[in-house]
């Protein structure tokens, strides 16, 4: 199972790039900066780096064809949320992030939740420690 982390080179993205090599999974290190993403390194050879910049409200249409899930640690999510979802729903990827903010989660399940059940595929906001135990 292939997993891409957008926004990877960020405090949270190399924590969860960090988790999920040890346990050695295929990675997908994506985010706005190549610079910053080639900085962390391959991962004994387990990631690949994919530059995806939002531009006109989306994300590149094939940067998650070959990923299972896609999680997304790019801050802020109200604006980078929705493409990231888009894109990972659209390559049949299940989707998950940390977001905190109540106005974003509902809007999320509001827009999203239809499109990838249609799909077979889960899009979960809020899964940050605070909040994924107790929602």
């Amino acid at each position: 199972m292939t997993v891409a982390v957008y926004g990877a080179a960020g405090h949270l993205g190399r924590l969860v790039v960090t988790e999920l090599s040890q346990r050695k999974y295929p990675l997908v290190l994506s985010g706005r900066d190549r610079e910053k993403l080639a900085s962390l390194g391959d991962y004994d050879g387990l990631a690949v780096i994919r530059e995806a910049r939002v531009v006109d409200g989306g994300v590149s249409p094939h940067v998650f064809d070959d990923c299972q899930v896609v999680i997304n640690c790019a801050a802020p999510l109200a604006e980078l949320g929705g493409p990231v979802a888009v894109a990972a729903i659209n390559a049949d990827a299940h989707y998950l992030d940390p977001a905190g903010q109540q106005a974003y989660i509902h809007d999320f399940i509001t827009r999203f939740d239809e499109s990838a059940r249609l799909r077979g595929v889960a899009a979960i906001p809020a899964c940050g420690f605070d909040y994924a135990l107790g929602d």
